[in-house]
């Protein structure tokens, strides 16, 4: 299910993360009111993977201070093993062979986005962009290729590729940035969403 899309805007010195709505399965799809993308202290986080996840994170997870610490190295080390003590605790992270497992995320941090694997593993993309989900790569390529100068718009259009091209993404898009309190919902329907060039 899902696509999160992330992108730096470097003249606003902020991260803007977009997200889909719906949850789905093999079988159906549903369209939920809770949302992927939300704030948690000083981040914006869009995530998939559970939403039982989502739900520990926004409701159960205090991350511990940042402090002057740098954001990945905080991100790889007191903010993760917060988050793994935190499923830990409400049964949710899973253990293989002693591998501990969570699940996929996007982090906002002032003007730095990363990428938070189900390993707990933390990346920083070259490009100041990044996706995560069933929708992941339709949402980059679309990106690779857009000049907009708008990074909204780039998102916008990046959810809609990876919704008409993939059957697990749709509703609704959520779209929160570092520099902003609440979160902007652009209402679509199959019927409004246009993918320039076709």
């Amino acid at each position: 299910m899902t696509c999160i899309v992330g992108i730096v805007d470097s003249i606003k010195k902020e991260v803007i993360i977009a997200s889909d709505s719906i949850g789905s399965n093999d079988n159906a799809i549903k369209h939920r009111k809770d949302k992927k993308v939300f704030k948690l202290d000083e981040f914006i986080i869009g995530a998939t993977t559970s939403y039982r996840m989502i739900q520990l994170m926004q409701f159960s997870f205090s991350p511990p201070p940042i402090e002057k610490q740098d954001p990945y190295e905080y991100l790889c080390t007191k903010f993760t093993n917060s988050l793994i003590q935190c499923f830990e605790d409400n049964l949710y992270s899973r253990n293989y062979d002693g591998q501990i497992e969570g699940g996929e995320f996007l982090i906002g941090y002032k003007d730095r986005l990363f990428h938070v694997y189900s390993d707990f593993s933390v990346s920083e993309c070259q490009t100041p962009y990044d996706a995560c989900g069933a929708g992941e790569e339709y949402a980059l390529g679309y990106i690779w290729t857009n000049k907009s100068p708008s990074p909204k718009d780039v998102l916008v259009h990046a959810i809609n590729a990876a919704s008409f091209l993939c059957p697990s993404v749709g509703g609704n898009i959520h779209i929160m940035s570092t520099a902003g309190t609440n979160a902007i919902i652009i209402k679509l329907s199959g019927s409004q969403i246009q993918i320039p060039g076709l």
